[in-house]
């Protein structure tokens, strides 16, 4: 089995009892872009001792270890999956599809933004970053719902080429809400991610191209105020992309400071960078929905 996302061909040696059911997207990657494989890995003894979260044991690899559910050892065109015993695969799966592939792209040079990325009416794309909970996916999807093309979710890959243009690349086919989202949205509950979270996948078919990169929205809540958007300048451009990089730990664990810092300083000016602030706990979606339109304009 195989996919296509964030530029790169993913092909995974084992099946659903290993790392659950991956959703195929439907996107096209260039002809010679890199290959990764996704293959199972079985468990030293000794590995069951190693501390949770982020390691660098060796030059080119690095070890991500989930308590109760896997190890990963993340390599720029591999990732080894060493699932423990009774470990749930649609949970091995969510890691393997998180942290796991962020390291993969910090790894291989690409600059992963925490945010969820659609296609402007010009031809362009805009990326929506915010905190975990800002609500980056549930915005994708009401714009999805509006008839605005879906380039990824949660994670954007971006990508230079050789006039260091920057370029998104589609991600995976699908959304990841959370319940009241869905509910807020009309959607029903049906792909729960997790058998204990209150979180479900959605499909949404995304491009099937990269995707010039040229603006960026990012999602604030506050106690009490009205929505409102207001232009991100100067020095803020550069401390926001380094706010919302995905998976920001590989970059410090790996030493790739300097380099991250290259593509950040590339990447800002660039962009039309923007902040948009709601009242948290209010129903402020569809406003926050016509303010990112606007921009359009």
């Amino acid at each position: 089995m195989q996919f296509a996302a964030f530029g790169l061909m993913w092909r995974c040696d084992g099946g659903r009892a290993t790392w659950g059911e991956i959703a195929l997207p439907s996107s096209d990657v260039p002809v010679g872009a890199g290959e990764v494989v996704i293959e199972a890995g079985s468990l030293r003894s000794s590995d069951a001792d190693w501390l949770s979260g982020l390691s660098y044991p060796e030059r080119g690899q690095a070890v991500f270890s989930v308590p109760g559910v896997a190890q990963f050892f993340i390599r720029q065109d591999a990732i080894t999956v060493h699932k423990l015993e009774g470990a749930d695969p649609q949970t091995v799966q969510a890691y393997l599809l998180g942290s796991a592939v962020g390291g993969v792209l910090h790894m291989r040079g690409i600059l992963p933004l925490h945010g969820s990325a659609v296609r402007q009416p010009d031809g362009g794309a805009a990326v929506i970053c915010g905190d975990s909970g800002a609500g980056k996916s549930t915005t994708l999807t009401a714009l999805a719902q509006r008839g605005v093309p879906c380039v990824a979710d949660d994670v954007s890959a971006i990508q230079f080429d050789e006039q260091g243009q920057a370029w998104v690349y589609p991600g995976l086919a699908r959304a990841k809400l959370w319940g009241h989202a869905l509910a807020q949205l009309g959607l029903p509950p049906v792909h729960q991610i997790l058998p204990d979270m209150d979180k479900y996948y959605v499909d949404l078919p995304v491009c099937s191209e990269p995707l010039r990169l040229s603006s960026l929205y990012e999602l604030v809540t506050q106690q009490g105020g009205t929505v409102r958007a207001e232009s991100i300048a100067g020095t803020r451009r550069i401390t926001t992309l380094l706010k919302h990089t995905y998976r920001p730990m590989f970059v410090s664990t790996l030493g790739l400071q300097a380099d991250h810092m290259t593509r950040v300083n590339s990447l800002a000016p660039q962009l039309q960078m923007t902040r948009i602030v709601r009242p948290l706990d209010e129903p402020t979606l569809h406003d926050v929905v016509d303010l990112v339109m606007q921009g359009w304009a």
